[in-house]
């Protein structure tokens, strides 16, 4: 049997499902891939076979069946989906490592992972979060230094070099404007 994509468009309502959606796509992105045998799809095809036997339910109940279908799929996602960072990840970078890349076609490798072309990326980022492609790409690279901080005793030039930056001066410029203190000030209030 051959796998088909069919596209889900979802339509929730009520904060605790819309928090469950935003936190789905910021982490994994507009498209995830899910099992037509998963639970996820199951529980959803069970919640139409519902609808279509039943629509007298209270609200409460329905609202409860949906909240319980966007566990399900967070938790299918979570487990089957790369993460939305991941495809910043490149593995070529220092013999595997999984270091981010930020080499000059990075933007255009992370649009090829994801099916798109560079343009439809950047479009699809900045409706999406606000943000273009390079925006992303930095927030990543810091969030990647701002972990190494606190879980190493890498020295911060070395983990500038580790997450793309070309030096430490632009790297603790760039840590600075979106933490608000140094990288290092950030690792001692951070052990």
């Amino acid at each position: 049997m051959q796998n088909v994509e069919v596209p889900l468009f979802l339509n929730v309502s009520g904060d605790p499902s819309l928090q469950i959606v935003d936190y789905i796509i910021h982490k994994y992105g507009n498209f995830q891939t899910l099992s037509l045998q998963g639970n996820a799809i199951q529980r959803a095809l069970s919640i139409i076979q519902s609808v279509r036997q039943n629509a007298t339910k209270s609200s409460h109940d329905w609202s409860a069946l949906t909240f319980e279908w966007l566990n399900e799929w967070w938790t299918e996602v979570e487990r089957n989906s790369p993460l939305l960072s991941s495809a910043l990840q490149s593995p070529e970078r220092e013999g595997g490592t999984g270091s981010p890349s930020y080499s000059p076609g990075s933007i255009k490798n992370l649009a090829l992972q994801m099916g798109y072309s560079r343009a439809y990326l950047t479009r699809r980022l900045k409706e999406q979060w606000g943000e273009t492609p390079g925006k992303v790409l930095r927030r990543s690279r810091l969030e990647e230094a701002s972990r190494l901080l606190r879980t190493t005793n890498l020295k911060v030039g070395d983990i500038a070099l580790k997450v793309g930056f070309s030096c430490s001066t632009s790297f603790v410029r760039s840590f600075n404007r979106i933490y608000g203190v140094s990288p290092l000030v950030y690792r001692h209030s951070n052990r």
